[in-house]
């Protein structure tokens, strides 16, 4: 049986701080990544492993969240999600060789993808049209918090506290998020006893990987997730060993392009019920374009500088404000299956694109930026192209 509709103050603080644990466990780690190969006695290649494999577990797993919240409801599935995180986030920090510490990241973005999949289909299960997009704005600009707060916090745990601290707090901080589930969320879907028959199943995913429609809009914002996971993969490299910055100002730096994120968002928010969502995508897929032709211009001219890095990317992730906002909902708005089924699609496809990136510039890392200004220039290319044929198809 379905529970009265949540009101938006009980729904949004529980998502956003369910998802901010989860953005924690790899922000607030990655000032840790450049000092991981001395403690391990490995290379930066095999520490980059700990990130790109967490994310496209994460994204993998999202397909299956999908269809289980679908046929138990979203509240039961959140819970044992959040729960199984807080217990592997613990069995990171006791990782005692590269190879444990890697398989333990598996298993936490295994389990942390449940939040990425329910969020949306929450705000999808609750709100109309346009408060959704309000909705998912104000999510947005909250969650944008804890990628600003976390590198900073990272950086200086590592400092004084060591890296395993950052894993353990990420736990401690789980489990809380569990007990607020428990007590504030209440089930916001009728479950459907079909819904986890495999061949229903596989015929939504098929249907929806046979949309078009629906995965141009996908496509963009898995383009914006893979500059964000690019930047957080190399950064910490480039910032702290290239440009020899100390690791606890690193976070610093990334805040930065997570607050250009905060700001999109909240201008999103401020017109979203003024401006048509169609030039709201527009405007940010330009603004992302420019901070995209940037970085490359910067890093193969020799002018680069962790400023105008950062700056670049930032412009980048102002631009993609908007896009977070406005692309994901008109994915599921052209979807024809179930809401659970499309938004774990949705989830999955920008978290394997995120993946790549991050894989990307793990496999061709060379010590400089230019792995990271070509990822991102093909990744905003991706973009483009999605766009482009979204607006061919009317």
């Amino acid at each position: 049986m379905k529970w009265p509709a949540p009101k938006l103050g009980t729904v949004l603080p529980v998502l956003v701080l369910a998802s901010s644990v989860s953005i924690m466990s790899t922000d607030m780690y990655t000032p840790s990544l450049p000092h991981l190969p001395d403690v391990f006695g490995t290379t930066p290649k095999m520490v980059n492993l700990t990130v790109s494999l967490n994310i496209f577990v994460f994204g993998i797993s999202q397909l299956i969240y999908g269809p289980l919240s679908d046929r138990f409801g979203r509240r039961p599935i959140l819970l044992a999600g959040m729960a199984g995180f807080a217990i592997f986030s613990g069995l990171c920090g006791a990782a005692q060789s590269i190879g444990q510490l890697i398989g333990a990241r598996v298993f936490q973005g295994m389990l942390a993808a449940v939040e990425m999949v329910l969020a949306l289909a929450i705000i999808r299960d609750v709100y109309d049209e346009t408060d959704q997009v309000r909705a998912l704005a104000i999510y947005g600009t909250a969650l944008a918090v804890a990628p600003i707060l976390a590198p900073i916090a990272g950086g200086y745990i590592q400092v004084f506290l060591g890296w395993r601290a950052i894993f353990l707090i990420t736990a401690l901080i789980g489990f809380c998020v569990i007990l607020l589930i428990w007590r504030r969320l209440p089930e916001t879907v009728t479950p459907d006893k079909q819904a986890l028959s495999f061949i229903h199943v596989l015929r939504d995913y098929l249907k929806l990987l046979t949309n078009r429609s629906f995965m141009n809009y996908t496509l963009m914002v898995g383009a914006g997730f893979g500059v964000i996971f690019a930047f957080a993969t190399a950064g910490p490299f480039i910032i702290i060993k290239y440009f020899n910055v100390p690791t606890h100002l690193f976070g610093f730096y990334q805040a930065a392009v997570a607050l250009s994120w905060f700001a999109g968002s909240v201008v999103t928010n401020q017109i979203a019920d003024k401006i048509d969502t169609k030039i709201i995508l527009e405007a940010g897929l330009v603004c992302a374009a420019m901070g995209a032709f940037i970085l490359p211009v910067l890093v193969f001219t020799g002018i680069e500088s962790p400023l105008s890095i950062t700056l670049a990317i930032s412009i980048l992730g102002f631009g993609m404000g908007p896009v977070f906002a406005v692309a994901p909902l008109r994915a599921l708005a052209v979807a024809d299956t179930k809401t659970g089924t499309a938004s774990a699609m949705v989830s999955t496809v920008q978290m394997v694109i995120a993946s790549l990136a991050s894989a990307s510039v793990g496999v061709f890392h060379d010590g400089t930026t230019r792995p990271l200004a070509i990822t991102i220039l093909a990744l905003l290319v991706v973009a483009g192209i999605a766009y482009w044929l979204s607006i061919k198809r009317g």
